[in-house]
């Protein structure tokens, strides 16, 4: 599962959230933005709820001061992953000219922001000792020079030795996002990649022609291909439960179940029309054998 995490003032429904969200639900993998609290703790013991209660591994997105949670909870045994975009590093210290007020990004309301809360921030103050240790791997930050928030410097000094990309331009939103989803699903290794395609591989037709061609085939041999087809979904559902992507597993198996009551069908079929069929095929000719 993936959890998004979204930065100060900012809410599970934000423009990245949504485009995290489209992105990773067309490829069938868990996917949750939640709207936390401006409470640090609060927020974090949220976030570590949904961690401890999803069975399976979870990757973590986190933005600005979603990234600093992320680092946070980046020890948790289910965290397999952790992509930061303009990771917050000193929230405690630029957070400070938001007091007393700011403002909800999504609907333009304001909330009130006190010291109690650069408080509890420093609570959770980042340092070296709290990156796991293999965060070299772990880790993916992506960064742009541009960022009017942040000095991208402090997080680019901070996780040195993790996979950093820095952009020219772009700003604290992290212009272009869209570009790197697929570089992001590679990083969290997600499904086996350049599997799936838009066209059988190998083969120079397109998939409508491919449907009617395979229509064509003997009932029997249909039969066998939607059998054959079904055994591959079945493949693909027992790899997916097996990292905990429960929900587009238990869709594929349902598929493939389908798909084995409709080889049976198509088996009835050709029990009705195999002797006529062998007939005409020994008196007609024939491009298979009809012993």
């Amino acid at each position: 599962m993936v959890i998004y995490i979204h930065g100060f003032g900012s809410s599970g429904l934000a423009n990245k959230a949504e485009i995290f969200r489209k992105y990773f639900n067309s490829i069938g993998e868990d996917f949750i933005s939640p709207s936390l609290s401006y409470n640090p703790t609060l927020a974090l013991s949220t976030l570590e709820e949904l961690i401890s209660s999803y069975h399976g591994e979870v990757y973590l997105i986190g933005s600005s001061l979603g990234g600093f949670y992320a680092t946070n909870l980046a020890t948790m045994a289910e965290v397999k992953k952790v992509l930061l975009i303009n990771p917050s590093v000193k929230p405690e210290i630029t957070l400070q000219r938001y007091i007393p007020k700011a403002t909800l990004y999504y609907d333009g309301s304001s909330f009130e922001f006190k010291k109690s809360h650069i408080k509890l921030l420093k609570r959770y103050r980042l340092t070296k000792s709290k990156l796991p240790r293999d965060f070299e791997s772990k880790f993916m930050v992506l960064l742009q020079k541009g960022d009017e928030v942040l000095d991208y410097h402090e997080a680019l000094e901070f996780f040195d030795g993790a996979k950093v990309l820095v952009e020219d331009g772009g700003n604290h939103g992290f212009v272009g996002i869209k570009g790197h989803l697929e570089e992001i699903r590679e990083f969290f290794a997600i499904g086996d990649f350049f599997k799936h395609t838009s066209t059988i591989k190998g083969v120079g037709l397109d998939n409508k022609t491919l449907a009617y061609r395979a229509g064509d085939l003997y009932y029997d041999d249909l039969g066998k291909f939607l059998s054959d087809l079904a055994d591959k979904i079945e493949e693909d559902a027992l790899a997916d439960e097996s990292r905990g992507r429960l929900k587009l597993s238990s869709h594929l198996k349902d598929a493939q179940k389908a798909l084995r009551e409709a080889s049976s069908s198509i088996d009835l079929a050709w029990d009705i029309s195999k002797k006529p069929t062998i007939e005409w095929l020994k008196k007609n000719g024939s491009n298979r054998d009809v012993e």
